[in-house]
């Protein structure tokens, strides 16, 4: 009996080292997954948005933070009228929230401005919707990420990445993206983080209007929870951690403002929960003193304005829609905002052609 008490000991000791060695190879970086295509295009857009930001970033920039703002706003736009640096650093959002912070703290300094533009389910669900391979992506594109991390957290991400039906091979020091898929990529990322459309693509309508319609169908659900169970915007695990990332940019003498996301247009039947949970960001904004830019009626658009789904706006709908944005910015003469009396002015935008 003692003996086989000494064997399973032993072999679970083994174990344990393994273990530990194993995550700790992991967390350093020396161990990672070979990712299949889908994940290099997202680790590669995230690797070449870093390398713009690092370009010329210069002093008092402005940063764009969402999912689908690379299709929604132009940094480039936005930069050539307001005359300060302007980047893009817009990431998938299934990527999370977590994420997203993580990479805007990695680049802003004092001085720097935030813009917002985030999903509603970052408001709206209960918990964050991340996707499955989403920890195989931040961990290829910044193993980085991993460290700043709670080793409970530490662990649960390790985890995930094992029992990931997505994950490729273990390479020992992985270098992701290669040269060749960066080489790729790099015509449709632009010097300013923004998505370049390739005059040649063909959206079928079909298509659009069937995801315009699972997306718009999935989001008034998940309002009109949000409002039956009368819960509030603060509840939500999203919100947490936009109001840790607002308390850090206050410590560090960042400027943050907001946006609602461009987005197609919800129905006139939707508009009642819509209009509800807009006023319900609104004021979660306002009580942890964030600036806010436009109303929710703004940021929505008609279908010929749309690229390939219900967030993702088409050349011709960014250019619109970042007009919107620069307009109100001027209008209010906030294109200083490094200005400290920024910080005492509450700003809306005034703007709101629902017709767009």
């Amino acid at each position: 009996m003692r003996t086989m008490l000494k064997i399973a000991a032993g072999f679970f000791g083994i174990v344990f080292l393994v273990g530990c060695l194993l995550y700790g190879l992991i967390v350093s970086g020396y161990i990672g997954f070979s990712p299949d295509d889908e994940h290099v295009r997202v680790t590669t857009e995230i690797v070449l948005r870093k390398k713009a930001i690092a370009v010329d970033r210069g002093p008092h920039a402005l940063f764009v933070l969402g999912g689908s703002s690379a299709f929604g706003i132009s940094a480039q736009q936005m930069e050539s009228a307001l005359g300060i640096p302007v980047r893009n650093l817009a990431i998938h959002a299934g990527l999370g929230l977590k994420y997203l912070f993580f990479l805007a703290r990695e680049q802003l300094q004092p001085g720097d401005s935030v813009l917002l533009s985030l999903e509603y389910m970052h408001y709206v669900l209960e918990k964050e919707s991340t996707l499955e391979w989403g920890p195989l992506v931040s961990f290829q594109s910044s193993p980085e990420y991993v460290r700043e991390l709670s080793y409970l957290e530490q662990i649960k991400y390790i985890a995930e990445l094992f029992v990931s039906e997505e994950r490729g091979a273990f390479t020992w020091r992985p270098s992701n993206p290669s040269q060749s898929a960066i080489e790729e990529k790099t015509p449709y990322i632009n010097q300013w983080g923004d998505f370049v459309f390739d005059p040649n693509t063909t959206i079928d309508p079909k298509e659009l209007n069937q995801s315009i319609h699972s997306f718009r169908r999935f989001y008034v659900n998940a309002m009109t929870s949000l409002l039956q169970n009368k819960t509030t915007i603060e509840s939500r695990s999203g919100a947490k951690l936009i109001v840790d990332f607002v308390k850090w940019c206050k410590h560090h003498g960042v400027t943050v403002l907001m946006v609602f996301p461009s987005s197609a247009k919800f129905s006139d039947n939707e508009d009642v929960v819509v209009d509800k949970v807009g006023k319900m960001i609104l004021s979660f904004y306002d009580n942890i003193d964030v600036k806010t830019l436009v109303n929710i009626h703004s940021s929505q658009f008609r279908n010929i304005f749309l690229f390939n789904t219900f967030y993702h706006l088409n050349e011709k709908g960014r250019n619109v829609w970042t007009d919107l944005i620069i307009k109100s910015i001027l209008s209010r003469d906030l294109h200083k905002l490094n200005s400290s009396s920024l910080n005492d002015t509450k700003i809306y935008c005034k703007v709101a052609d629902g017709n767009l």
